[in-house]
This record gives structure tokens, C-alpha cells and sequence, in this order.
């Protein structure tokens, strides 16, 4: 062998050994037949709602936050009556930060309002009770025009929780 031909040999020889190694070293990949699809799984179907039993009672809306199953008929017009004859009076409540307010609901369809407290305001006019709101609610327009201020108060024993004058506060009030 001539002495070029074996320094070539000498130089290329690491490079063919690591060939030859690689290829001694690498394992042939195991292929695996797919797994079988998983059966299809039925979509969940939203529960269906109760259907009205005796006396008329239908499935309220609210999911009973505002009491329960709503009446109809002449139980609704029942309970309407009770709660606009209850919510008849004077009505005060602390609302917290120095301020209390007065609502006055009277029997001639007028009302009044007064808060109290480092920014007072006070409003008055007519109402109007609307419906029943499930069976602890009454849903009330305040004002004569069709775009009136609609509320929704709720009883609860002898409170009455009432949107405030001052916004985004409810209050608790309580007859006087």
C-alpha cells in the first residue's frame, strides 16, 4: 500500500468506522398495527323540563331564585294581590357608608322615595305592579310612560328587597 493511499485510508477511516457503527447501533423501528377507534359516545342531551301538574304550575325561569315554580291563573293573580296589598306602607332601610332611605308605597298607585346620607337624592311618582315573579316577587313600573323604570322586589317574611336610589345597590327594608 502506498503511502497516499493510506494516509487517505487514515483520514476517512473514522469517518467510515462511525458509518459502520451507526449502522451496527441503529434498531430497525417496531411498527404497530393502529389502535382500533374508540366507539362513538352519544352527546348528552339537556334534561328535559318537568311537565305542569295539577293546578297549572309552570317551570320558572329563573330556577326557582326568586321562589319556586310560578303559578298561573288565578293562583298568580292571588299572589300578585297579596304582595301589592303587602307592599302597601312605609319602608327603611340602612344601606351602609352613612346612608338610609324611606320608600313609600300607597294604596292610589303613588310612590316616594328619599336617601339620605353625603349624596341624598329623592324620586316620586306612580307605579304599577306588572306580575308576579315566581312566588316571592312582584315585577313593578315605576312611572306613567310606556319606557318607564321597570324593578323587581322581592318579599322575604316582613323585608323587602328593593333596588336603591343610589345605583347598583339593593337594600333590605323594612316596614316602619
Amino acid at each position: 500500500m502506498s503511502p497516499f493511499r493510506f494516509a487517505r485510508l487514515v483520514r476517512r477511516g473514522p469517518l467510515l468506522l462511525g458509518a459502520v457503527l451507526l449502522s451496527a447501533c441503529s434498531k430497525q423501528a417496531e411498527v404497530q398495527p393502529p389502535a382500533p377507534p374508540a366507539p362513538a359516545q352519544p352527546e348528552p342531551q339537556p334534561p328535559k323540563p318537568p311537565k305542569a301538574g295539577k293546578g297549572g304550575a309552570s317551570l320558572d325561569p329563573l330556577g326557582g331564585l326568586l321562589g319556586g315554580s310560578a303559578p298561573t291563573g288565578d293562583a298568580a293573580l292571588a299572589l300578585m294581590q297579596k304582595y301589592q296589598a303587602q307592599l302597601v306602607g312605609a319602608w327603611r332601610a340602612d344601606l351602609g357608608d352613612g346612608y338610609t332611605e324611606e320608600r313609600t308605597y300607597n294604596a292610589d298607585g303613588t310612590y316616594s322615595a328619599k336617601l339620605a346620607g353625603p349624596v341624598p337624592a329623592a324620586a316620586s311618582g306612580k307605579y304599577a305592579v306588572v306580575q308576579a315573579v315566581g312566588t316571592k316577587a312582584l315585577k313593578l313600573r315605576l312611572g306613567d310612560d310606556p319606557g318607564a323604570r321597570t324593578i323587581t322586589v322581592g318579599f322575604d317574611g316582613d323585608e323587602l328587597e328593593h333596588p336603591s336610589l343610589r345605583p347598583g345597590v339593593t337594600g333590605t327594608f323594612r316596614k316602619k
